[in-house]
């Protein structure tokens, strides 16, 4: 469907930025081109293949080696990262996924400002880490202790919507020196929901202080927060427009949660619910065509999601 709904509309929407003066990015233009002819024999070329027992060939397509919204070469660059850190980044030990939302307001700028995303991500983390290591030393009488941790960065969200969000891998305790002096795995419980409520908010309130510093809070310099609609209309349009058409209904948010809790994290999203004992578990061997290939697993089951594009907007509420 995704495909279809780019080909159909990709020329119209091109147009009418031009004729609004807020033309498209070259590299946005690049993407959903590429994108078009991922895996087209006549477009991209091929290689051939042969098979010296069967005789059998076939051909195969070039893919467009895209980062946008490529679902072929996304699920490729997926599989091969999680079999990456499943044989050589993660020990043996138990991994927790830790889940920061970030609030409507700083989506915007986020979208474009990679210095203040990695010093975003780095504020989470350090908190983070610091919890573990205050219940290590709480629980099992640790002085001096280390964490690890490996985050991928999500731009969008379940809709397509622009989403900027934080999933990080982290190990599910900490290590410290044995008696020799060498690296020992502790393992800890899983988290209350009062440690939740605690990470969330000091994140809010570390965000909150390097917004003051930056001067990007709401009483902020105006230009600098126009930055990209001054330096790049087209790709301001779009999202905004991602931003926009896909907010939340803080209606249903209010009936869930308290407002006071709501305030008092900064309206940061916070979960760590889901954790797996080993990441070699999240690993399944598959076979075919004889040959063994590895695919990540599903850890929460077989859930389908549907996906509806309004074409009627044609393509700006895709997250670029």
């Amino acid at each position: 469907m995704l495909y279809k709904v780019v080909a159909e509309q990709l020329e119209t929407f091109l147009a009418r930025q031009e004729e609004r003066e807020r033309p498209v990015p070259p590299f946005v233009e690049r993407e959903f081109r590429d994108y078009l002819t991922c895996g087209v024999l006549a477009a991209r070329g091929f290689i051939r293949v042969h098979c010296d027992s069967c005789g059998h060939d076939r051909l195969v397509p070039f893919s467009c080696r895209r980062r946008g919204w490529c679902p072929s070469c996304g699920g490729r660059r997926m599989a091969e990262t999680a079999a990456h850190l499943v044989d050589y980044v993660f020990p043996m030990v138990p991994v927790r996924q830790w889940v920061l939302s970030i609030p409507f307001a700083l989506r915007y700028r986020l979208a474009y400002d990679s210095s203040l995303l990695s010093d975003i991500l780095n504020i989470f983390i350090r908190v983070v880490f610091g919890q573990l290591r205050r219940r290590a030393r709480d629980l099992l009488g640790l002085k001096f202790s280390q964490c690890g941790a490996v985050t991928f960065v999500q731009r969008c969200g379940d809709a397509l919507n622009l989403a900027p969000h934080f999933h990080s891998l982290v190990i599910n305790g900490v290590y410290a020196a044995d008696e020799n002096g060498q690296p020992e795995f502790h393992g800890l419980p899983p988290p209350e929901d009062a440690d939740v409520v605690r990470v969330a908010a000091l994140v809010a309130q570390r965000v909150e202080s390097l917004l003051k510093r930056r001067s990007l809070g709401l009483g902020g310099d105006p230009d600098t927060a126009e930055a990209p609609g001054r330096d790049e209309p087209g790709l301001a349009a779009i999202y905004s427009a991602s931003k926009a058409g896909l907010d939340l209904d803080w209606t249903e948010a209010l009936q869930r949660y308290p407002i006071e809790f709501l305030n008092s994290t900064g309206f940061f999203c916070y979960h760590a619910a889901c954790a797996i004992s080993c990441l070699k578990t999240a690993l399944a061997s598959r076979s075919v065509n004889g040959c063994q290939n590895r695919y990540p697993t599903r850890i929460h089951g077989d859930v389908e999601a549907g996906l509806f594009l309004p074409i009627e907007r044609d393509l700006q509420r895709l997250p670029i």
